[in-house]
């Protein structure tokens, strides 16, 4: 079944209700990126949503719900604060996995922080600014449309293009420049990487003094 982003936007909004009940408790403190993101995986994790195809299992939606629910009302308070620390453990986990990579500029050690969290395309860019220093041309641009598709399918998903953008351009920059800082000048992909720089740099700051402008948000 077809999804639209309205419908999309209700079921992930009913998604943070069920699954962040230990949040909302105030037993834990938590951004409002790691909300959305704990909705995701509950809706990937029970096969509710698939984003390949952007479709919705309604049917599974609602008896996940229901479940959700009746743990709730049957004091399985405890239950539900682990299964969500279990998704915030994961993203600690590629986190780490992930600074660790880019660090020691280690591709296949990044290849585990996209498989604990294959929806983030924050671990795309960093695998991109690796590629890029490293010089893997192929690695580089197969990375750039993973992360490009991730954030499309958030925009179909009802979420705003500009802040997604915005996001994933942040990531972008911020890794390349990390690359940067290490990266000897006399080595033969320094100057590669310096212009995937600069044009990412540029293309944040037209963002957000242009945003009508960007040719990545326009029409979406």
């Amino acid at each position: 079944m077809k999804s639209n982003p309205r419908k999309a936007r209700k079921l992930i909004i009913l998604s943070v209700v069920a699954v962040s009940s230990f949040v909302l408790s105030g037993c834990y403190d938590i951004d409002e990126e790691i909300a959305w993101d704990i909705a995701e995986e509950f809706l990937s994790a029970n096969d509710i949503y698939s984003p390949a195809n952007e479709s919705f299992n309604v049917a599974g939606f609602v008896s996940s719900l229901a479940e959700e629910m009746w743990d709730e009302a049957t004091n399985s308070e405890e239950a539900t604060a682990l299964d969500g620390l279990d998704i915030i453990a994961r993203m600690e986990q590629a986190d780490a996995v992930s600074e660790s990579a880019r660090a020691l500029r280690n591709l296949p050690a990044l290849g585990e922080a996209i498989k604990l969290r294959p929806n983030d395309w924050n671990y795309r860019e960093d695998a991109f600014s690796i590629a890029v220093a490293i010089g893997d041309t192929g690695v580089a641009e197969n990375s750039l449309k993973a992360s490009d598709d991730l954030v499309n399918e958030a925009v179909a998903a009802g979420g705003k293009c500009f802040n997604l953008r915005a996001n994933q351009l942040s990531r972008r920059v911020d890794s390349l420049e990390q690359q940067l800082g290490t990266l000897s000048q006399e080595d033969p992909n320094y100057s590669s990487l310096q212009l995937a720089f600069d044009i990412s740099a540029r293309e944040l700051s037209d963002l957000y003094s242009n945003p009508a402008g960007n040719l990545f948000c326009q029409g979406k």
